[in-house]
């Protein structure tokens, strides 16, 4: 969450929905805004079948994004849930599926769902790895 809200989308304040992610990954860029974003490896939110499934079932326009103390950090407002294409994504972004490679690794062992939408940051996040 810091990373979108700091980075390139600190102006906008999202995290990529079905179409910005394919944009991406096919031209490693999408326009914001009138605004080209260079965008080489994506940011997304994995979430699980049981997590797709309890968006849903609420029938909310907004999920809270909690960190791991559960602690409401963010409020991600008109989730997008899409597949997580995460061979395509991993190979669209490094050329190679290295399951050696730890970022690929992390991927493949992400839930099988993304959620996408527009973030409001609550509160700073704190991730002390010195960002």
């Amino acid at each position: 969450m810091e990373t979108t809200k700091k980075g390139w989308s600190e102006k906008f304040g999202l995290v990529p929905v079905s179409h910005t992610l394919l944009l991406s990954l096919s031209l490693f860029s999408f326009f914001v805004c009138l605004l080209l974003i260079i965008f080489k490896v994506p940011i997304v939110l994995p979430a699980t079948g049981y997590t797709k499934a309890a968006i849903e079932a609420s029938g909310k326009k907004a999920v809270a994004l909690v960190d791991k103390d559960g602690r409401t950090l963010a409020i991600l407002r008109n989730p997008e849930i899409y597949e997580n294409r995460k061979e395509e994504i991993v190979s669209r972004s490094f050329g190679v599926v290295d399951m050696g490679h730890p970022y690929i690794a992390h991927i493949y062992n992400s839930g099988d769902w993304l959620i996408g939408g527009e973030i409001e940051l609550l509160q700073k996040v704190h991730t002390h790895a010195g960002i």
